[in-house]
């Protein structure tokens, strides 16, 4: 019965969306993001007030009357048309796909996440219709922030109980919400948006290298990690998609709200994307006012109201948890010694410019410089890996964009990124220094998970204008022979010889397209395996990571 009450409730929430997006002439794709953060933003105000048990009955209220509002004034036309979005479709058949399964498969937590905040927390909101920190006998919460114990309860379908298999099912439709922006293509370009989709779809296995000793991939993934990497992306993408219009420039805000209230590195993360959506504010979209002194103004003015919300999120949550759980431990503190975030911003940046540098600082400096090289975040290996590849994605979608501002939207892309990477880098580093023990820092505990979700949200932010760029081109992608590229790719993957396959195939079609014979033929050569069409090929080095092993292709 859980079954069909929940493939009811995705439909009409669907449906919802729908009626929305014809109206507003949005591609509905755009709508299940802010919808379904707007709704746990709405469940986050009335659980402040202690009203968390009406939650269920106002948002359905308002789906209802929004729905059917903008579903008259758009018309059955209008409806029909917007239901054929590619990205649309794909979310909604890809969340009553995942509802099914989970029900049929009930997974459940593991001894990790059950007995931690991140399993307690959506568990007690559940079934007391209460936030966790709001309970007196537990574990205090003051660093499990809200967002996925609200997104589970706006999918448990019985009220005062707790499924583990629709708190994980809400948390995946939610990754597919967070994907279905960089989708949102036009009907003729339906392949485009598949690949788009499925490319982000796969993201999370991408990223889903998890250290030896790890307790559960659940917890480094699904509760924690890939809610605040995904949340990242797709409100970069939900910008990319709808920020030209200052209804789709503000639904950024919704996701914005989730983003900050996922973990409390939520609230930098979300100001990078304040960060960013400035950035392209003033280089990457075109404004009828040619003055910059105005430009930089209104730009200012937008990006202000989005980080305005953010900070309302993070002091509000903040003031809550000091509220109803007065210890020393909620307090806004870093590391045993109990420093404040500016004393540790301020004494970390010191130390970074040689300032009274202690010698643990430079030896936890030199492990993050040799880890950015070498140590292994994600299926190609080490973070600089991770970025080369999302350095292609972006020069791809340069090359395939008109001139103007969709290839200055591509480049402030990548430069600001790279930019806020390095920040983030940074303040990782620092807080190792001050928020970790000794042994802890040296080995720089958890390192994969703390810079995957920013390469992950990146990376999908890569995808999305890349498909855009290719979409928006003035013929460049399609005149691109793709049997040309096949032909180049193949070649590749059975000789094991990506520059020889380059210059053969600049020889037969010329070096218009070079870039893309380069990535089609980098690919190929990195998924091919070890066997080859030469019996006597020897291959000294692995492909996917920096390991000597001397492998002959026929063995």
């Amino acid at each position: 019965m859980q079954i069909v009450f929940g493939l009811l409730f995705l439909l009409f929430f669907s449906a919802c969306c729908l009626c929305v997006a014809a109206c507003t002439r949005f591609d509905a794709a755009l709508l299940p993001l802010p919808a379904l953060c707007g709704s746990a933003v709405v469940l986050y105000l009335l659980s402040l007030l202690g009203l968390l048990q009406f939650g269920h009955f106002i948002i359905m209220a308002v789906w209802l009357a929004g729905g059917v509002y903008f579903g008259v004034r758009a018309g059955w036309r209008a409806i029909r048309r917007a239901l054929f979005s590619p990205g649309f479709l794909l979310f909604v058949g890809g969340s009553c796909f995942l509802w099914v399964l989970f029900a049929l498969q009930q997974p459940m937590f593991t001894q990790w996440d059950e007995f931690t905040a991140w399993g307690l927390a959506p568990k007690m909101v559940a079934e007391r219709a209460a936030l966790y920190v709001a309970d007196p006998i537990n574990l205090t919460a003051s660093f499990t922030y809200p967002a996925t114990s609200l997104v589970s309860y706006l999918f448990q379908r019985v009220p005062g109980r707790f499924y583990e298999w629709q708190c994980l099912a809400g948390l995946d439709i939610l990754f597919l919400a967070c994907i279905a922006p960089a989708a949102a293509m036009p009907r003729k370009n339906w392949a485009g948006a598949v690949l788009v989709f499925a490319a982000g779809f796969l993201l999370p296995f991408f990223f889903s290298v998890v250290p030896a000793g790890t307790p559960s991939t659940i917890y480094a993934n699904a509760m924690a990690d890939t809610p605040l990497a995904l949340l990242f992306g797709g409100t970069l993408c939900l910008y990319a998609a709808a920020g030209g219009r200052k209804t789709g420039f503000f639904a950024c805000a919704m996701p914005l709200a989730v983003l900050t209230m996922t973990k409390d590195i939520g609230f930098a993360y979300a100001l990078i994307v304040t960060f960013l959506i400035g950035l392209d504010q003033l280089f990457g979209t075109p404004h009828p006012d040619t003055k910059p002194a105005r430009i930089f103004g209104v730009s200012l003015a937008k990006c202000s109201i989005l980080a305005a919300v953010v900070l309302a999120v993070f002091i509000s949550w903040n003031r809550y948890t000091a509220a109803v759980t007065p210890t020393e431990t909620t307090g806004a503190s870093v590391g045993s010694a109990g420093l404040s975030y500016g004393a540790v911003l301020t004494g970390g940046i010191k130390q970074l410019l040689g300032i009274g540098r202690e010698e643990r600082f430079a030896q936890i400096m030199q492990s993050m410089g040799q880890a950015f090289l070498y140590r292994r975040v994600c299926l190609v290996g080490a973070p600089i890996m991770a970025v080369s590849c999302i350095l292609l994605l972006f020069t791809a979608a340069f090359v395939a964009a008109p001139a103007g501002a969709a290839r200055r939207r591509t480049v402030v892309g990548f430069v600001g990124g790279a930019f806020c990477f390095a920040a983030l880098y940074l303040f990782h580093l620092i807080l190792y220094f001050y928020n970790f023990s000794e042994a802890e820092g040296s080995a720089l505990k958890d390192y994969e998970r703390y810079i995957a979700p920013y390469l992950q949200g990146w990376m999908l932010y890569g995808f999305c204008v890349l498909g855009f760029a290719v979409g928006q081109g003035s013929g460049a992608a399609q005149r691109l022979g793709r049997a040309a590229l096949g032909l180049a790719a193949v070649f590749c993957g059975a000789t094991n010889c990506p520059l020889a396959s380059i210059i053969l195939s600049v020889e037969l079609f010329g070096s218009g397209d070079l870039l893309y014979f380069a990535m089609a033929c980098s690919i190929s050569y990195l998924i091919s395996g070890y066997c080859g069409l030469y019996s006597s090929q020897t291959i000294l080095y692995s492909k996917l990571r920096a390991e000597f092993i001397n492998v002959r292709t026929h063995e």
